[in-house]
């Protein structure tokens, strides 16, 4: 399996463009994906293509007149935006770096949840990043996605 050609990378962000430059600039880097979705919940002001790094992958969805913040259902309409058979979910202010790059293979799982991994005995990887995980695509459809009642 290539990897890089079956990764889609999801994003969403509402009205914390300035970690979401730091974390899709990290992000930009490395070529573990073929697409990067970025989907902008009604930010204000909106996140503008001119605020991401320049790079081909990236591609910012805008979603308006919404009346409150719904991480969940952002993150649905992410996933229905993307194509790769790998979803690799990264919060907004996550900033991924060569240690994580290095460890992630999707192939290992169809699901794998990322945290703080310094305190764990069987790890040397110090991710620092909550917000993060990857699931085969057929997976996160076969459970519904996230639950938009959360």
């Amino acid at each position: 399996m290539n990897q890089s050609s079956s990764v889609s990378v999801v994003t969403v962000s509402h009205n914390r463009t300035s970690h979401l430059k730091i974390s899709a600039l990290a992000i930009s880097k490395w070529n573990i994906h073929f697409e990067h979705i970025i989907v902008d919940w009604n930010s204000n002001p909106p996140i503008l293509t001119s605020d991401l790094p320049i790079d081909p992958r990236i591609r910012l969805v805008r979603v308006e007149n919404q009346g409150q913040w719904w991480l969940a259902k952002a993150y649905n309409q992410a996933a229905r935006c993307a194509s790769g058979e790998w979803l690799l979910k990264v919060d907004a202010d996550c900033i991924l770096d060569q240690a994580f790059f290095d460890a992630f293979d999707p192939r290992k799982a169809s699901i794998q949840a990322f945290g703080n991994l310094s305190g764990s005995t069987n790890s040397n990887v110090n991710f620092n990043a909550w917000g993060l995980f990857s699931v085969k695509r057929d997976v996160f459809e076969q459970c519904g996605g996230f639950n938009e009642w959360l």
